[in-house]
C-alpha cells in the first residue's frame, strides 16, 4: 500500500477556485484509491441516509478486505480466503457487497465480482445500491473516468466503460457463463432456511459444485463469505471443515459472554465485552435476547450456533431416568412430517412426549 503523502499549501497560492477544487477532488481521488476505509467514509453521506456510526470493527474489515485485493490487484497468488462472522446490524452489506465491488474499480477497473445473498431480492437490492454509488455527484466528481457502460446497466448485472463487471445471483443461482476476481457471499441462507437440513445441505451444495468454480484465475480469485452463523452445519463451518484449503476466519460476536472472538486480539477492542457499545448497546442485545430466544441469539449475535448449556433443551435441565418420578397425567405423540414447500423441510419426526401430574415432561419415545 502507498503511504499518505504531506502536501505544502504554499503550493495552492494563486490558484483559482475552480482550480482548487479540482486539485481537492485529485487528492481525495488518491485518498480513496489508497485507502478502502477512506473510500467507505467519503462515500457513505452520498449512500446512506442514516448517520454512520463509525465503531472500529468497520475499519478492521476494510483493512482486511483490502489485505486480499492488493494481491489480486497485482495478480499474486491468494494467500487465503477470507471467512468474515459478524452480527447484523453491523454495516456488513454496505462495507462488502455494496461499496467494496466498486472500489476495486477505482484501484483496477476491469476487475470482475460475482455477488450472492441467499434470496434474489436482496441481492438485486444490494446490486442496485452498488450501482448507485457509482452515479451519485461525489463519486463522479471524484472518478470522472469509471462510468457505467450505457448498454449494460441492469439492476443485477452492470459494468463499467473499462471492462468491470458486477453480477448479482443467489444461493441456488446459476451464474451460468460468470467468472470473477472476488466472489463475495453476504448472508447465503436465512434465520428460516437454516433450520431446514434440506436447505443447509442444498446452499453447501451450491457453493461447492456452482458458485467454487466460478473464478476467473484459481490461483488468484478470492471467496469473500461474510455472513451471520445459523447453524452448526452452515456454509462457514462447511468450508472451515475443509481440507487442504487456505481460510482466515474473523469471528466477531456482539458480546463476550461465552462467545469466541477471533483472532483472539481482537478482544482488546470490545467495550466492557461489547463489540459496538453504541449500535448494539446491552438493552438492544437484550431485545435480541427476548426475541429471538437463546439458541437464534447464540448463532446471529454470539457467531456460535451452539450454546454451551444445550441448544434446543438444555441439558443441564434434562437426566435420562429408568423410572418416572410421577404419574403420567397425559401423552401425546407428534408428527413432523417436514411438508415444507418446495422440499426443503427437515427429516419426518415423530416424539411421544408426557406430561406428569407433577408438572414435569418426559420424552417416553422419538
Amino acid at each position: 500500500m502507498v503511504s499518505e503523502t504531506t502536501i505544502n499549501a504554499d503550493s495552492f497560492t494563486g490558484l483559482s477556485p475552480e482550480d482548487l477544487m479540482t486539485l481537492e477532488n485529485k487528492v481525495q481521488a488518491e485518498r480513496c484509491r489508497r485507502s478502502f476505509f477512506y473510500f467507505v467514509q467519503t462515500m457513505w453521506a452520498s449512500t446512506i441516509p442514516e448517520a454512520p456510526v463509525w465503531n472500529w470493527h468497520i475499519k478492521y474489515i476494510c483493512h482486511e478486505l483490502q489485505q486480499v485485493a492488493e494481491r489480486v490487484f497485482a495478480r499474486e497468488p491468494k494467500k487465503y480466503d477470507l471467512i468474515i462472522n459478524v452480527p447484523p446490524g453491523s454495516t456488513k452489506s454496505t462495507i462488502c457487497s455494496v461499496m467494496f465491488p466498486i472500489w476495486v474499480w477505482v484501484r483496477d477497473p476491469v476487475i470482475r465480482s460475482l455477488c450472492s445473498s441467499y434470496s434474489g431480492d436482496l441481492s438485486l437490492d444490494l446490486s442496485v445500491k452498488s450501482r448507485d454509488l457509482m452515479k451519485t455527484k461525489k463519486f463522479t466528481e471524484l472518478f470522472p473516468d469509471i462510468r457505467v457502460r450505457q448498454d449494460l446497466d441492469s439492476k443485477g448485472y452492470f459494468g463499467n466503460t473499462e471492462g468491470g463487471r458486477r453480477y448479482s445471483t443467489s444461493t441456488s443461482g446459476t451464474a451460468t457463463g460468470m467468472h470473477g476476481h472476488f466472489l463475495i457471499i453476504d448472508d447465503p441462507i436465512n434465520p428460516r432456511g437454516a433450520i431446514s437440513e434440506a436447505a443447509l445441505k442444498e446452499c453447501k451444495e451450491w457453493y461447492d459444485q456452482t458458485f467454487s468454480t466460478r473464478k476467473i484465475d484459481k490461483k488468484v480469485s478470492v471467496t469473500l463469505l461474510i455472513m451471520q452463523r445459523l447453524g452448526l452445519e452452515d456454509l462457514t463451518q462447511h468450508l472451515l471443515d475443509k481440507k487442504n484449503i487456505k481460510l482466515k476466519h474473523i469471528c466477531l460476536p456482539a458480546d463476550m459472554d461465552g462467545y469466541e472472538v477471533k483472532p483472539e486480539k481482537l478482544k482488546k477492542y470490545y467495550t466492557n465485552g461489547l463489540l459496538d457499545p453504541v449500535r448494539l448497546d446491552r438493552d438492544v442485545l437484550d431485545e435480541a435476547m427476548a426475541n429471538l430466544g437463546g439458541l437464534s441469539y447464540a448463532g446471529q449475535f454470539g457467531q456460535s450456533p451452539k450454546r454451551s448449556e444445550g441448544n434446543l433443551f438444555l441439558e443441564n435441565r434434562a437426566k435420562i431416568v429408568t423410572e418416572l418420578p410421577s404419574p403420567i397425567e397425559r401423552a401425546v405423540r407428534y408428527w413432523d412430517k417436514a411438508g415444507t414447500e418446495g422440499g426443503t423441510g427437515a427429516q419426518t419426526a415423530g416424539t411421544l412426549i408426557a406430561k406428569l401430574k407433577n408438572g414435569q415432561f418426559a420424552v417416553l419415545d422419538c
